[in-house]
């Protein structure tokens, strides 16, 4: 209902008028009537009075003024026909074409507004409230019955911004009344025999309703009701219900009724923590569960037809045990691997769920990090066997000293992993591990000096790093490095980047070319291709990582042998607004082993464009349009077969109702990584306002090679500033880490978009 009983009673200082009107009768003659301009009165409680005639009676001992009465006092308006103020009583009159500013765009009116001074009784007739956060009120007669408690008669209320505007238009909804009822102890509103409207049409009557004052952030009561649908679950319904126990603490219990599966019930506990051995913070303590009625209406023999009852068990925590740390932690148990994307349970209905424990502590240039987590899949697949246990991860850096001369830099990564079975899969003549049965271990810590001078135009960036890791593992996947091992190696690199711009200007924009020449210089990598590679596996290579001094992507695999990195960057700035930049270059593996050209159990360099002495060729494109347009675009050339190897491009367009995406990715054959064929992928994204209130969304994306689109979804709403009604659908095509269909429907209702 907004906060209109607020504005309404105490909001607009009512009492406030008597005070004003009685320091304007200071300035009048006893018994004489007056035309009064204005009056004023101390500085910091400045007064103005206007009105046709200001009277003092002295036999009632009343204040009245008559006529075009506009009063204005700290920051608050009155305007009326008449107001008269008796000092005996203590009784504040305001009749006729009454309107009370608050000094926001908040406009109360009425024909009788009755309260004494000290604000303890009162009532309005035909009071109406019209705020553009909150929405527009009536009501035939308002009372306010005692400190805490307001009551209404035959009142209306419409959720819109600008009323007056839509005066002709019925809102999205609307709710009627015999009784309003706002208890500020209880901070409820009540309604009794109630009419709730759609497009202005009734839909409902209650004859008891109660709901939690939407100004109260926390509040005991029902919360937006959930709807959904899918073909297994049948449509559904769920009606949280919030219950404030304590300033510190909290539970929502959410009921959902299915109609092919029956009952579910999700219940969360909230609580916040002071002066805890973790410092200051909050956790929570979440069940759900049901008992499926049909199981049947999933796939056969999948894990959903296979139980009755399901459920899972989460806690998340987050606490300060000092200024600069924190240490949180967010855990789900499930009763089976699928419970909870199959009934879209909020925070764990995502295809991985992970199980995270960490310590973060961040002060000056100092950064610490040291967790575990685990990956749930939720898949009929029988994937968790084959998932990584980290325990721990670890990371920190430091810069321990810096100033003209550069930055230097202490680094440390490391990891211990832990699977129950191997992640494999089959390749043309080899196999591909994504992951190794049994425990690998590595800690990687490296000092790095680096520093930039310039001289001549041209800008020097010189790089000393020595490092140095500890390894372990044992397993007995037969990867060419069955068994157990463990050993230090370690890598030193000298590196010199050179680049020298040039700025050119020209009527209506600035340009920037810029040639960039890098040398690295390494020794071999040690032990290449024989340890397990854990982390290593997405390996990449285009304009965003032409000259980037490591070209693997994390700690199991480091580059070695002597490379250098060429190439040209370009920027732009145009007057009108348009921004371009790109990128073109290639690298050179000048001497030493190439890291790219040693395979390892994870295929991880195969095709990578590295392999070769000279490297595929990378060409980068970003523009920009003000709000208008984006556009980026990044592809690999292949020098040796003359092939395109990949392509991304990414495109949006903006418009006052309208906003268009499109994207087309291309990746060239890679046998060695399970692809056997070219990999064409476009995807596009349509979102639109049909009309005023009418909004449409579809996105969807089509992979060529399979012939058939990967995943899909489609948004029709209707929004307003009532509130938003609107139906979601998604589908997605079994992939990677599904063998099923996934389609959804979501009904999506929110009241109160202003709040």
């Amino acid at each position: 209902m907004g906060r209109w009983p607020r504005e309404l009673m105490s909001g607009f200082k009512v009492h406030s008028l008597a005070v004003a009107l009685a320091l304007a009768c200071a300035f009048s003659t006893a018994g004489y009537a007056q035309t009064v301009a204005s009056t004023a009165v101390r500085a910091d409680e400045q007064l103005a009075l206007e009105a046709d005639q200001l009277i003092y009676r002295r036999a009632t001992d009343e204040i009245e003024a008559v006529g075009g009465v506009d009063i204005l006092y700290q920051g608050n308006r009155l305007i009326a026909d008449r107001v008269i103020y008796n000092r005996t009583t203590g009784r504040v009159v305001a009749r006729g074409n009454v309107e009370l500013f608050d000094g926001s765009d908040n406009v109360l009116r009425a024909q009788v507004i009755d309260v004494t001074d000290d604000f303890s009784r009162g009532f309005v007739e035909a009071v109406e409230l019209r705020s553009p956060a909150y929405g527009e009120f009536q009501a035939a007669r308002g009372e306010r019955v005692s400190d805490t408690r307001y009551e209404f008669t035959d009142g209306a209320y419409r959720p819109c911004r600008v009323c007056e505007a839509n005066r002709d238009k019925p809102t999205l909804w609307s709710v009627r009344a015999k009784t309003i009822i706002i208890d500020e102890e209880e901070r409820t509103v009540v309604y009794r025999d109630a009419t709730f409207a759609l497009f202005g049409q009734p839909i409902a009557t209650l004859p008891y309703f109660r709901h939690a004052d939407p100004r109260v952030s926390r509040s005991t009561g029902l919360l937006r009701p959930q709807f959904g649908y899918s073909d297994e679950r049948g449509p559904s319904i769920g009606i949280p219900y919030f219950m404030v126990l304590s300033d510190r603490t909290d539970l929502t219990i959410t009921g959902t009724a299915f109609s092919r599966q029956g009952f579910m019930l999700d219940t969360e506990f909230r609580q916040r923590l002071d002066e805890t051995p973790l410092g200051t913070g909050t956790y929570t303590l979440r069940g759900a569960g049901i008992y499926q009625l049909t199981p049947g209406a999933f796939s056969p023999g999948s894990v959903d037809a296979n139980k009755r009852w399901r459920g899972l068990l989460a806690t998340t925590g987050k606490f300060k045990p000092g200024t600069n740390w924190t240490f949180d932690w967010d855990i789900v148990f499930q009763s089976d691997r699928t419970f909870g994307r199959t009934y879209d349970v909020k925070g764990y209905n995502g295809e991985v769920i992970t199980n995270n424990v960490s310590l973060t502590g961040l002060e000056g240039t100092s950064y610490f990090d040291l967790s575990g987590y685990q990956f749930l899949v939720q898949d009929s697949l029988d994937l968790q066997d084959r998932q990584a246990l980290v325990t721990p991860h670890l990371t920190y850096e430091k810069t321990l000293a810096e100033g003209d001369w550069g930055k230097f830099q202490f680094v440390t990564r490391g990891s211990n992993i832990i699977r129950v079975a191997r992640d494999a899969k089959t390749v043309p003549g080899d196999t591909k591990f994504e992951g190794l049965e049994g425990r690998a271990s590595r800690l990687a810590s490296e000092f790095i000096w680096s520093g930039k001078f310039t001289g001549g135009g041209m800008v020097f960036k010189p790089l000393l790093a020595a490092r140095g890791d500890f390894y372990s593992y044992q397993t007995n996947t037969a990867a060419g490095i069955a068994g157990a091992d463990a050993g230090v190696i370690g890598m030193a690199t000298a590196g010199l980047e050179v680049s020298y711009p040039v700025l050119v200007t020209a009527p209506g924009s600035t340009h920037i070319i810029e040639p960039v020449a890098q040398i690295y210089a390494r020794p071999n990598e040690r032990l290449a291709g024989q340890l397990p590679n854990n982390d290593a596996h997405s390996l990449v290579f285009d304009s965003t990582s032409l000259f980037a001094r490591d070209k693997f992507n994390a700690v199991d695999r480091v580059e070695g042998g002597t490379r250098v990195n060429y190439g040209l960057r370009y920027s732009a700035a145009f007057d009108n607004g348009l921004t371009l930049g790109a990128i073109a270059g290639q690298s050179w593996h000048v001497a030493g082993v190439n890291s790219f050209a040693v395979q390892d159990v994870a295929n991880s360099t195969a095709t990578s464009g590295l392999e070769t002495k000279l490297s595929d060729i990378v060409f980068g494109v970003n523009a920009g349009f003000g709000k208008v347009a984006s556009l980026d675009a990044r592809v690999r050339y292949d020098q040796h077969s003359s092939k395109l190897a990949r392509a991304e491009v990414e495109g949006t367009l903006y418009g006052e109702d309208l906003q268009l995406g499109l994207g087309y990715t291309f990746v060239d054959e890679q046998p060695l990584l399970g692809f056997v064929s070219d990999r064409h992928e476009v995807s596009g994204s349509f979102q639109a306002n049909l009309t005023e209130n009418w909004v449409v969304g579809l996105g969807a994306s089509y992979d060529f090679s399979g012939g058939s689109f990967v995943t899909s979804n489609a948004t029709l709403g209707y929004q307003a500033d009532a509130g938003y009604f609107g139906i979601n659908y998604s589908r997605e095509e079994p992939g990677y880490t599904t063998n099923e269909i996934t389609q959804s429907f979501d009904f999506e209702v929110r009241l109160f978009p202003f709040e």
